[in-house]
């Protein structure tokens, strides 16, 4: 229970950090955004483990196998397990989620965040049949480490996660395309949307202005918005003329 508390409160201030690096990705660079937040979070960093090492409770309770002489020790054999963590769990994955976050809304860029439970699932497989790693189930060293094959739970949550991005990615605005866009009206008289779609065609002298052409799509000719519309198409052409 606890961990999955903490689960939680990871995932949310990773949402915050989204939402929150927005405004200064319009400005800065996307590694620019990354390191300031890393600079950031390696003084919460440190003062946060400084501060739990003072609790022996709170130590015992995330680290019960540490003692008070072996907290700051790190065993060698995880220096490589913390070397992959540092370099792509950490920093490649936090400046590719900043980078998407220029271009994606950030409910898209945290729905992909999803897939970690799925590539940690496939690469499992994939280490257990190149026989990587043995498998838990048939090791012959208690302190041998071994993987375990993913069960009918993680293929169920699996298929959960590509359902869920499934209708995150559906439900996401759609970008204008460059050459023109839609715009739709509803009529004062009915409740029927009229559709209009605007078009831009640039002409090769670039001293020209850019004309402007507008094509109503409307079942019904003969609204407030149609002649609105239709006059200011008319005083496009001759301004362009």
């Amino acid at each position: 229970l606890l961990g999955n508390c903490f689960f939680f409160v990871n995932c949310l201030f990773m949402s915050l950090y989204v939402i929150v690096s927005k405004p200064a990705l319009q400005i800065y660079p996307s590694l620019f955004v990354t390191a300031w937040s890393y600079n950031v979070a390696a003084i919460l960093m440190a003062a946060a483990a400084w501060l739990a090492a003072q609790f022996d409770e709170f130590m015992n309770l995330i680290c019960p196998e540490c003692s008070s002489d072996s907290i700051w020790v790190i065993p060698s054999g995880a220096y490589f397990a913390l070397f992959y963590y540092i370099v792509f769990v950490s920093v490649l994955a936090y400046a590719a989620v900043t980078w998407a976050n220029q271009f994606a809304t950030g409910t898209l860029v945290m729905g992909y965040t999803v897939l970690q439970p799925v590539t940690a699932a496939t690469l499992t497989v994939v280490l257990l049949a190149i026989q990587a790693f043995p498998s838990c189930s048939g090791r012959r060293d208690p302190s041998q480490a071994c993987l375990e094959w993913p069960g009918l739970g993680t293929l169920l949550g699996m298929c959960g996660v590509f359902v869920g991005l499934f209708f995150v990615i559906s439900t996401e605005p759609k970008a204008p395309s460059k050459g023109g866009g839609s715009i739709v009206l509803k009529g004062s008289r009915d409740s029927t949307h009229k559709k209009l779609e605007l078009e831009h065609s640039d002409t090769e002298d670039e001293d020209e202005d850019t004309s402007l052409e507008l094509r109503l799509l409307s079942k019904s000719s003969g609204n407030l918005e149609a002649r609105t519309l239709e006059r200011s198409r008319s005083e496009a052409r001759a301004r362009a003329s």
